[in-house]
């Protein structure tokens, strides 16, 4: 995918809607505090089974009924086969093994056959959502017994017949909307490089929609969810494309949850390979994910985004060595070339960057933000300045915790004077004690915390990057505790300073280390009962 840019009027789109903290429940005890908007699709769907219609196994056949006992080989997803639309709004199981992907494989090079990816996971509808899971040799779901593997140079060739944007998701939809939920697959890019020539970029997991120019505005594609799953391997070498293990495109009210994202490198361009990226997306919910080793930054929210949120996920060690002024943790989340003000608002809270650069960085017009930005309850812990760069009238800051090992905590986060508005209950802290001067450009500070240490359960000095999200976890004595106020308006309700704001049981995807404060992970039964 090129990096354009350019401007156009945003067509609006009332996609979101409220739902309950018991309708949630409903669905299988996901952890999401109340208050939190996801579309009405999502419970709709919300199943109970444990069983799938289908299976694939890595010594099937498509000549097979596609059973548990005859399960269908791989190529069954592949555009072409006659089973691939047999497994439109249906449940489709990869039981347990590691399947080799090879270049050869699959319908050919888009756009001659508009094969976007090498395993296409036809459309569900609103009432059956096409789900494709992983399956233990019995038939029932097992989170990540089942690995995609793509062989070495199987993406092919600029030149060949054969290349794919990506591993697996749906082919380039020119209309209407997806309705398809992948849960608890590995999916191995294995150095997957992107294609130079053109600019297409690398990606593993893939969902695109062309409905409208979701450039510069939101699609309106429904029904994306990508939960459970464990992504990594691309090494990229192109310059000028985007490479993301997970790519969302003109989306409204897409999933991202519970998800291990890892090891997205690009050795010409750094900046342009993501853990997850974003264009024209609208109501995105990204959830409790753990992001470790991209080098451009683990969730980018780039142009034509709208009221996307980033939350309870763990960051590791993304963006660290990308060149200054281009890239972050969190990038762009800005309201670029469809600005709606404060009539808008992305949200990121509640996440904790650990051992990373730039924290986040919003793209347009040199990190202006044109829309509403929500920054509060994240735990940013950094060998070096901490920045947050981020101008605009509407952002809203408070309820942060830095903490930095070395030097001062001058330089925290950067803003324009006027900008922040609460600017509240936030804590700066240096290991080193080192002073405090000049965060926040200056801006006064309503009850700002400074020069006092959190007071991690295992202790400041002992936290190790890389070691997980429990580590930041406050002990009972510490200042942040209660420190902090909900909305950063001294009416609020007190809660804790940070990520672990004293309600929060889960920050980082529940199977990697150190994720959670209790053993409570997101929901993995595939599921497709409808009242």
């Amino acid at each position: 995918m090129t990096d354009r840019r350019r401007s156009n009027r945003m067509a609006r789109s009332a996609i979101q809607h409220a739902i309950s903290r018991r309708e949630l429940l409903r669905m299988g005890g996901v952890v999401i505090p109340a208050g939190l908007m996801l579309p009405r699709w999502m419970i709709a769907n919300a199943q109970t089974a444990t069983t799938f219609d289908f299976y694939i196994s890595t010594t099937g056949s498509d000549s097979n009924p596609g059973t548990v006992s005859q399960p269908w080989a791989i190529t069954s997803l592949v555009s072409t086969s006659p089973n691939n639309s047999k497994m439109a709004g249906k449940r489709l199981g990869l039981i347990a093994g590691t399947y080799t992907i090879p270049g050869t494989m699959g319908n050919g090079r888009y756009p001659t056959n508009n094969s976007y990816c090498v395993l296409s996971i036809p459309p569900g509808t609103a009432s059956a959502s096409t789900y494709v899971g992983s399956s233990d040799t019995n038939g029932n779901y097992s989170a990540r017994a089942a690995t995609i593997v793509l062989a070495a140079g199987g993406q092919g060739s600029a030149g060949g017949s054969k290349w794919y944007n990506a591993v697996i998701g749906c082919d380039y939809l020119a209309s209407g909307n997806a309705y398809v939920t992948i849960d608890g697959l590995v999916v191995n890019g294995n150095g997957m490089d992107s294609l130079a020539a053109g600019n297409e970029g690398a990606h593993l997991i893939f969902f695109q929609s062309g409905t409208t120019d979701n450039y510069t505005r939101p699609g309106t594609m429904l029904g994306v969810v990508v939960q459970n799953c464990e992504v990594f391997g691309i090494n990229a070498t192109d310059a000028g494309g985007n490479d993301a293990a997970v790519w969302f495109q003109g989306c409204s009210g897409a999933v991202l949850q519970n998800c291990y994202i890892h090891d997205v490198n690009k050795s010409d361009q750094v900046d342009h390979a993501h853990g997850h990226e974003e264009y024209g997306c609208q109501g995105s919910q990204i959830l409790y994910n753990t992001f470790t080793n991209c080098t451009g930054g683990g969730a980018e929210s780039k142009t034509g985004c709208l009221n996307n949120v980033a939350a309870y996920n763990y960051f590791y060690n993304c963006s660290v060595n990308a060149p200054p002024g281009n890239a972050a943790v969190i990038q762009g989340w800005d309201g670029g070339e469809q600005p709606d003000g404060a009539a808008s608002q992305f949200q990121v809270h509640h996440n904790i960057f650990d051992g990373c650069g730039r924290v986040c960085f919003g793209e347009y017009f040199n990190a202006l933000h044109e829309d509403g930005f929500a920054w509060y309850n994240n735990t940013i812990y950094s060998s070096g300045t901490v920045v947050l760069q981020a101008t605009g009238p509407w952002i809203q800051h408070y309820n942060n915790l830095y903490v930095v090992t070395s030097g001062s905590a001058s330089g925290v986060a950067q803003f324009t004077n006027g900008d922040t508005n609460p600017l509240a209950y936030d804590s700066v802290y240096s290991t080193t004690g080192g002073s405090y001067s000049g965060a926040f450009s200056g801006q006064t500070e309503a009850n700002l915390m400074t020069g006092q240490d959190p007071q991690f359960t295992g202790g400041t000095a002992n936290i190790v990057s890389g070691n997980g999200a429990a580590q930041f976890q406050l002990a009972s004595g510490s200042p942040c505790v209660g420190a902090g106020r909900v909305g950063g308006a001294s009416s609020g309700s007190a809660v804790n300073i940070g990520a672990w704001d004293g309600t929060v049981t889960q920050v980082g995807c529940s199977f990697a280390s150190g994720g959670t404060a209790t053993a409570t992970p997101v929901p993995n039964a595939p599921v497709l009962t409808v009242s």
